[in-house]
């Protein structure tokens, strides 16, 4: 009897321990939500594909010093406000990236040549 109630217990905590993982999140690096996006429309998204770089140009417009980018089809490049200070790239190097998180919302008629990106999940592909 009480070898049987062990193997409960024993599979009641591999269980919770199991169900105690982050929603598969998986993320190669840990983001923080520090954007003040206060007063913009935002929209989450959720597992897009794009390329990630570091580079001081957007569209042939000069940024305020380099910034992560990331470019995904059929948006505005997104400028990446809660990078890890710990995560360096080499300038203008592209890699592939699946993110997710929030952004903020250019109207249609503004003339803007990107936007801006809260990431709370990003994989290297």
């Amino acid at each position: 009897m009480i070898s049987k109630l062990n193997n409960y217990v024993m599979i009641f905590v591999l269980f919770a321990s199991l169900s105690c993982k982050k929603e598969g999140n998986g993320s190669d690096l840990t983001f923080s939500p520090t954007c003040n996006f206060s007063g913009s429309n935002v929209e989450v998204v959720d597992m897009l594909k794009g390329s990630l770089r570091y580079t001081d140009n957007i569209s042939n417009l000069t940024l305020s010093g380099h910034k992560f980018v990331i470019e995904s089809a059929g948006r505005l490049p997104m400028v990446v406000c809660n990078m890890p200070s710990s995560f360096e790239m080499a300038e203008d190097k592209l890699i592939k990236v699946a993110f997710s998180g929030r952004t903020v919302i250019i109207p249609k008629e503004a003339d803007a040549a990107n936007t801006d990106i809260e990431l709370a999940y990003l994989k290297f592909e």
